[in-house]
């Protein structure tokens, strides 16, 4: 999965979450966020194995045994950690403006497994056995990065309601919040969230590590997130194959398993 798929997304969660509070009669479908939330229990689960496994591997196999998939493991985690922070916040709004908490609970689950895995990475970038000091060091400034624009994007976001509990430093959030607040025209607005948008585009252009550890969850975890917004609003995204495939891999499991449970009664 590309950088520029995530922050495409995390963009359209800013430019568009709004919908799903302001449209009348709308109620987000039951069926996005359970798919949804599969899906990102699916690769939170993935993920751990995989770290699990690449931290225990033995230094008797190199100095740096699997450099690049520990480190592009590292970078997908703390990169879509930006991703899952905002997508968490617009929840946390929708349930403020509709009271329908649903939604926001089943992804703050997701949320804080998110975190806890990103606690791990940092941990295992601690150890001097783990990886390159510079490479270590890259994925710090990484970070480092990620919670600056995490904080300016609820900033943002903060005009629709209290996003506080979300932030990575709240002073941050809220000096980004007044900034944005001060902006007197609603053309200048618009200015300066274009600018925005190039820069956080720019921010994230190129990958640290060449390994990218995918899969066709994290495709379908993207797509869901589309699933939430009525179908006019999603199409408006850059990420409408995104939605497309996860549609497409949600009938491939359920073909599967109408197999699973046909195949053993033939075969009797």
């Amino acid at each position: 999965m590309h950088h520029q798929d995530i922050i495409d997304l995390v963009i359209f969660l800013v430019d568009y979450g709004s919908q799903l509070w302001e449209r009348r009669n709308f109620e987000v479908p039951k069926t996005a966020v359970e798919s949804y939330w599969l899906a990102a229990r699916v690769q939170i689960d993935n993920w751990t194995r995989q770290l699990k496994a690449l931290e225990t591997v033995s230094r008797d196999d190199g100095e740096y045994p699997f450099r690049y998939q520990r480190g592009g493991l590292a970078e997908e985690i703390i990169t879509q950690e930006l991703l899952t922070r905002i997508w968490m916040a617009v929840l946390h709004l929708y349930e403020q403006k509709t009271g329908d908490d649903y939604p926001a609970s089943l992804v703050h689950n997701i949320y804080l497994s998110h975190l806890e895995l990103r606690g791990r990475i940092l941990g295992a970038l601690n150890r001097p056995d783990y990886l390159p000091q510079a490479d270590a060091q890259r994925l710090l400034q990484l970070c480092e990065r990620t919670d600056r624009w995490n904080d300016l994007l609820l900033g943002i976001l903060a005009s629709f309601g209290n996003v506080q509990s979300l932030a990575v430093d709240a002073y941050r959030l809220e000096e980004f919040a007044e900034d944005y607040r001060h902006i007197k025209t609603e053309a200048r607005r618009r200015q300066t969230w274009k600018l925005m948008k190039a820069s956080l585009r720019a921010a994230y252009n190129k990958r640290i590590f060449p390994y990218q550890p995918h899969s066709d969850w994290t495709l379908a975890l993207f797509g869901h997130i589309l699933g939430f917004f009525p179908a006019e609003i999603a199409e408006k995204s850059a990420q409408t194959h995104l939605l497309q495939a996860a549609r497409l891999i949600a009938r491939c499991r359920k073909t599967e398993e109408l197999l699973l449970a046909v195949v053993p009664e033939e075969c009797g």
